[in-house]
């Protein structure tokens, strides 16, 4: 075996990987030396006690490193990674949604506003945007509590375009409405 590893691995940790191993397997060593594998045996070796002093040095590494990782255990870690980043991504979006309804709160009127210019236009594209306007200034209401605000004004919106069959059909459909 080489001096250079020897001398790199110190002392203590060389007797003690050395003497812990079987005497079985210390003879197989040998033989195999003998044999003219002795490269090979110094690297299995190097290999065991390097493994052995990682496995000392970082404890919570020494557990798994006895145990072997089956597929379905892979599979399960990365399912379980897949829906933990799933939670993560939608906590983010109504994080988002939280404070985009927040800042709807003090422009209540003027989204009012909006909202009957966009149905005065008689057109589906504004009509789209008039139910999505709606849609978060009712969740915006709800958020803070004036649930029953929102549902006044939105009454008084309602019987100035009622008779509009698609703007009516587009909140029916949103469920602003029955």
């Amino acid at each position: 075996m080489g001096i250079g590893w020897t001398a790199r691995v110190g002392s203590i940790g060389l007797c003690h990987c050395a003497t812990s191993l079987p005497e079985q397997e210390v003879r197989a060593c040998i033989e195999r030396i003998v044999r003219g594998d002795a490269t090979r045996v110094q690297t299995e070796l190097q290999s065991r006690f390097f493994r052995s002093e990682n496995a000392a040095k970082e404890p919570s590494k020494a557990k798994s490193v006895g145990k072997a990782r089956t597929a379905a255990d892979l599979l399960k870690l990365a399912d379980q990674a897949e829906q933990e980043r799933k939670q993560q991504e939608q906590r983010e979006r109504e994080r988002q949604r939280r404070a985009h309804l927040a800042g709807l709160v003090p422009r209540f009127a003027e989204l009012w506003e909006e909202a009957r210019a966009l149905a005065e236009e008689r057109k589906g594209k504004p009509y789209d945007q008039a139910r999505a306007l709606l849609v978060d200034m009712r969740d915006a209401y709800a958020q803070v509590d004036r649930r029953a605000e929102f549902d006044a004004e939105f009454a008084k919106f309602l019987e100035k375009y009622a008779r509009s069959t698609a703007l009516v059909r587009r909140f029916k459909d949103a469920k602003l409405m029955s």
